[in-house]
């Protein structure tokens, strides 16, 4: 496209010098930054988890910026953006400025940094069957067996594993959320708990998301399942969309290549087939209820989605109707607000 714009001859050199302006610039910033930052005396009991919190940010950006060599979008729609509006929703709590109303008599700085103690036995038991009986029959996107194995090695065998304990301290702060609602216990005693639950798993969760796999997105969905219970879950949005998007990446929505006619029984036969339909059912199933709560556009199209849904499958008999249900409920959607055709 022509325009009228006169590029003086030296443009790029003078690009070039004012970059190297704003480096000295950025330069003399951090050295003042620096020198304040050492005249203070008070340790800051806050900096590992601001750290965690830049690290995650970095980490999920730069799937984003650097997968290949050419420039990447980085607005508000992008990993990056995304990554940092998730961690400002996972760290509400040690913000220290909830709702008024959600308030304690507690000092909330103080129950930040509350010393964490894994529960007992017997607590950790009733926080995997409050998760299992609210969560996973609704929503089967884990592994319930691997499940049992990993809270046995966490609690039993003390197990040092990432993974693991990421997954069974996540389940044990849900867990905790789904209990504190029901049993109407006081909100700083069970929010203690479920805080010091969370904060455990997400000094875990960098490692999941350095790479799009099948955990990556049971890992979003986690944070999606929380979200929805946080007392400013502003999150669910992103959490979702991330799930949903990351679990296309993967071609969850489509069927194996290597088994074009394959159907709801060999699904059901084949336990890897089967836990990539549940993680992406699942997935699909969130994002459309979130959707449709606040209004916003679909993720993906039903018309891109070929992989069956599992019917024959005795682990997700509630499962199987919640997803044919967001099913009918995104093509009502889809049917009452299709895109209007252009006027010629």
């Amino acid at each position: 496209m022509t325009t009228s714009r006169t590029i003086p001859r030296n443009y790029i050199q003078q690009l070039e010098d004012k970059i190297a302006l704003l480096d000295k610039e950025l330069d003399v910033l951090r050295d003042i930054t620096k020198c304040q930052t050492d005249s203070n005396n008070t340790p800051t009991k806050e900096a590992p988890q601001e750290e965690r919190k830049q690290n995650l940010e970095s980490d999920i950006g730069f799937i984003t910026l650097g997968a290949a060599a050419e420039s990447h979008f980085i607005g508000q729609s992008s990993a990056f953006s995304i990554a940092r509006a998730i961690t400002d929703s996972i760290n509400y709590y040690n913000k220290g400025d909830a709702p008024d109303h959600k308030k304690t008599a507690h000092n909330p700085r103080e129950m930040v940094h509350h010393s964490f103690t894994s529960p007992s036995i017997h607590q950790a038991h009733d926080y995997l069957n409050f998760y299992e009986s609210s969560v996973q029959c609704q929503y089967p996107f884990l592994d319930w067996y691997l499940v049992s194995q990993w809270f046995y090695d966490v609690q039993v065998h003390n197990s040092q594993d990432p993974k693991k304990l990421f997954f069974i301290y996540m389940i044990f702060a849900i867990g905790s959320q789904i209990q504190s609602a029901s049993s109407k216990t006081e909100y700083g005693t069970s929010n203690i708990l479920t805080r010091s639950y969370y904060n455990k798993a997400f000094e875990h969760i960098n490692d999941l998301l350095k790479n799009p796999t099948l955990e990556t997105v049971q890992v979003y969905l986690l944070l999606s399942v929380f979200s929805q219970n946080m007392p400013d879950g502003t999150s669910i949005w992103q959490t979702t969309g991330l799930a949903i998007r990351t679990a296309v990446t993967l071609g969850l929505h489509r069927k194996p290549y290597k088994s074009t006619s394959v159907d709801n029984v060999e699904l059901d036969n084949n336990p890897h087939l089967s836990i990539r339909s549940r993680v992406f059912w699942s997935a699909y199933s969130l994002e459309r209820i979130n959707a449709l709560v606040l209004g916003r556009p679909f993720g993906k199209s039903d018309i891109d989605i070929d992989v069956p849904i599992p019917s024959n499958d005795p682990d997700i008999p509630v499962a199987f109707h919640v997803f044919k249900l967001r099913r009918i409920q995104s093509s009502i959607c889809t049917f009452v607000f299709k895109p209007v055709p252009l006027l010629d």
